[in-house]
């Protein structure tokens, strides 16, 4: 059985504070808003996302002394059942409302939002964390998975590159979900959120996993020369672990809209 901190009352109303807790006795981890404040919580029962929760919340208190672009957080609890987190209601828009959208508004300065992307890769890395660089034993994980739908060519160019090892990466500090739906964005501001996923990766993860759902993943990579030497093992790690995502899920529609995009996406880094 889990208790509401009573400092709650200094951001919700009692009908608020209410709907919290009803929300979290049903599904153990929710996000809440009203005009002026967010909360994030998660309770100790959905163990993954209370682990992710206390995370995010080292992570947001590590990073006010490191960078500007984030949300401050204005309030955080943590006891052995619950954890939870404030900051002020953010007034500006997403780039993105959902995962899949990869369309970003034409007035959107991607090059900017690449600059800024590139400070987080300056943060020092908390001493606390190590550095494992699994991307190829993931990769063949995600080929055996999604085999039955991969083309014969891709498959074997896949093949041929795992015979070599991923190209020397410089490890960095990263948000590691940077998609357009966790960037809000003004012509004045630009602030990165949700950082549960933050650890450490390579230099250019978090710049290619926000250019991969900017726009279409193999337009992008065209464009951008993701298929390069530096970019293409996090290239090629994106596009096969978002189809493994979708084979996994089987949500039919979204399956049959993105598989496409990402098997292209595959075919054009691999220059087939």
């Amino acid at each position: 059985m889990f208790s509401l901190p009573l400092h709650l009352n200094n951001f919700f109303t009692y009908k608020e504070i209410n709907f919290i807790g009803n929300e979290l006795k049903n599904k153990n981890r929710i996000t809440f808003y009203n005009d002026q404040f967010f909360i994030k919580a998660s309770r100790h029962e959905d163990l993954e996302s209370f682990k992710l929760m206390k995370h995010e919340i080292f992570v947001y208190n590590y990073l006010k002394n490191h960078l500007n672009i984030i949300p401050p957080i204005l309030w955080f609890y943590e006891d052995s059942s619950l954890s939870m987190f404030i900051m002020a209601n953010l007034k500006d828009s997403p780039l993105a409302t959902k995962r899949d959208a990869y369309c970003l508004n034409q007035s959107v300065n991607v090059n900017l939002i690449i600059e800024k992307i590139k400070t987080i890769s300056h943060i020092p890395i908390p001493t606390t964390w190590n550095v494992t660089d699994n991307r190829q034993e993931k990769i063949e994980r995600y080929i055996f998975n999604v085999q039955s739908f991969l083309q014969i060519p891709i498959k074997q160019k896949l093949t041929a590159l795992l015979k070599t090892t991923p190209a020397n990466s410089t490890f960095v500090f990263s948000h590691g979900d940077l998609l357009p739906m966790n960037i809000f964005y003004s012509k004045n501001d630009i602030t990165f959120i949700d950082w549960e996923w933050a650890g450490i990766r390579s230099k250019y993860y978090d710049k290619t996993l926000f250019l991969l759902f900017s726009h279409d993943p193999s337009q992008v990579i065209t464009r951008y020369s993701l298929m390069k030497e530096t970019m293409i093992w996090d290239t090629l790690f994106l596009s096969l672990r978002e189809l493994n995502n979708l084979n996994r899920v089987k949500h039919l529609p979204l399956f049959n809209k993105n598989i496409p995009k990402w098997i292209k996406a595959l075919s054009v880094t691999l220059e087939l």
